[in-house]
């Protein structure tokens, strides 16, 4: 058996925290402090890594959508190519459908700015479905202030 990158992830987690974090003298303080550091973000890896692939997607399918609404704004300025293609498919690499999405954010950030505040209510709805995404991705980092104590599957999807 071929073992997943997230037991690969766990492996190394439980190697660090049985071996390397025991054998550490008491007066390595700062080796203490840095290898627990790492324990944490191989929990926060485990957390999140099999999880990539689809908050990318939906990130993307979020602006794709706001630029089908915004052509309908009138006065919107928007790609037909951009707004027109279908979102790339799971078989598509991660890289490829970071860069889509990339692309339909800054084309639909560029286009509500254009419509000077009448598109606000739109952007702003997918804005906080990107900072929920964002919050439970990065929960376990302690660099976020969310009530919501909920993972990432709980936003993107368990499958």
């Amino acid at each position: 058996m071929t073992p997943t990158v997230n037991q690969q992830l766990a492996s190394m987690k439980a190697s660090l925290e049985r071996s390397v974090i025991p054998a550490l003298p008491p007066e390595a303080r700062f080796a203490q402090e840095q290898a627990g550091m790492i324990a944490a973000t191989l929990a926060w890896l485990i957390d999140v890594q099999e999880f990539e692939l689809r908050y990318e997607r939906e990130e993307a399918a979020d602006y794709h959508q706001l630029l089908r609404d915004l052509v309908t704004v009138d006065g919107a300025d928007i790609a037909d190519e951009l707004w027109r293609s279908p979102l790339l498919t799971a078989d598509s690499s991660l890289a490829e459908i970071r860069k889509q999405s990339r692309e339909l954010k800054q084309a639909a950030i560029d286009a509500a700015i254009e419509l000077n505040g009448r598109a606000d209510a739109k952007l702003l709805a997918v804005a906080q479905r990107q900072s929920e995404r964002e919050q439970a991705w990065f929960r376990m980092t302690g660099f976020t202030a969310s009530a919501k104590p909920g993972g990432i599957a709980d936003v993107v999807g368990a499958g």
